[in-house]
């Protein structure tokens, strides 16, 4: 409710409708989301899951209620969010801040004993029947699959301990970044390479025992949006002049770079992003996607929709990013500009076709 315009036409403060400022503690509000994500469409939740090692953990109130109560009795799933949490992250005035003064949680692996604490913790979500599976298996995103840094053997010792309590094995499905910035400047300069570098991240986490990928391709956007020189210098101006928006790109263009044929694969699931405006969070620093609306959205939606037409039935996976992250402008649910009309929009495309 602080965030303020950046621009001229910039829409901020963005405000909730329907749903009103909520809390999640309350199983009302639980039951409205659900509802609403039924209506349009939605199969299922995926709830972010903190976990930060050595049994530390975060935010559990809200699912812990929907595991204890059997309500909403809607489809879910998890996503670990294995990152270390920043205070620069949610508020600008701390972005000076030495690394290690930083840092609100840390993000810690320290080995079998607490990855088998982990499974266990979350073995009754695994085996509760609202739990979406593909192939019989629980499906377990990963958010930052790359710092996993004994991901095969975690994912090894997961699966053992999964078919030991009954379970025919975890669905692992790392969300991976379809571009490296690491990788040599030039090679980023032939959009061949980009192809290249796409299937050569999807096999690495293959290899290391993930069933499939989320793909999220928004710095390849930002490379196709800008040009190769355009994007540094964007990055350059951003750091030269923080005070001024440098990361504003037009929705409808942004969004024609974002999706891959790399998403037409079977264990490749693409994402779809309704908008993105991170100046709740971040001020001047924010990445906007501006210019979103519902028909545009909607455009979007199709393009994923024909990238997984084909696949087996079970493999048809698209997953929304995201449904109500108000704090970085990134939502389904209803405002005060557009009401409900991105709901409709998803349930036109999502509904219809399944008639």
């Amino acid at each position: 409710a602080q965030a303020r315009p950046l621009y001229p036409g910039h829409y901020q403060p963005q405000l909730p409708a329907d749903l009103g400022f909520y809390d999640l503690r309350v199983p009302e509000v639980r039951e409205q989301q659900a509802e609403m994500a039924r209506s349009c469409g939605v199969e299922g939740f995926c709830y972010w899951h903190y976990w930060f090692g050595n049994g530390k953990t975060a935010l559990t109130l809200p699912f812990q209620e929907v595991l204890k109560t059997g309500s909403p009795d809607f489809p879910f799933c998890i996503g670990w969010a294995n990152h270390t949490w920043r205070a620069s992250l949610w508020d600008k005035k701390y972005q000076k801040l030495t690394q290690a003064d930083d840092i609100i949680v840390k993000q810690e692996y320290p080995g079998d004993d607490d990855y088998k604490e982990h499974f266990y913790k979350l073995l009754p979500a695994f085996l509760d029947k609202r739990y979406i599976r593909v192939e019989d298996k629980p499906l377990f995103l990963i958010f930052n699959a790359d710092d996993l840094p004994d991901a095969k053997h975690f994912i090894d010792l997961w699966q053992g301990l999964a078919r030991k309590n009954g379970l025919k094995g975890i669905h692992f499905v790392a969300k991976a970044h379809m571009v490296k910035r690491a990788e040599k400047f030039d090679k980023l300069r032939n959009r061949k390479d980009w192809a290249k570098q796409a299937d050569e991240i999807i096999s690495q986490l293959l290899e290391k025992g993930f069933d499939a990928v989320n793909a999220d391709s928004y710095e390849r956007a930002q490379i196709v949006y800008d040009g190769f020189s355009r994007y540094f210098m964007r990055k350059i101006k951003g750091y030269l002049f923080p005070m001024l928006p440098s990361q504003k790109y037009d929705y409808a263009r942004f969004m024609k770079g974002y999706h891959i044929e790399q998403e037409r694969r079977e264990e490749v699931y693409p994402t779809i992003v309704p908008r993105f405006d991170k100046t709740p969070r971040v001020g001047n620093r924010a990445v906007i996607y501006a210019g979103s609306t519902p028909e545009k959205f909607a455009d979007t939606v199709r393009v994923a929709l024909d990238m997984v037409k084909d696949k087996d039935f079970e493999k048809r996976i698209i997953f929304l990013q995201s449904w109500n992250e108000w704090g970085e402008g990134n939502y389904m649910e209803p405002d005060l500009k557009w009401g409900g009309q991105y709901v409709k929009a998803l349930k036109s495309l999502i509904v219809c076709e399944k008639m």
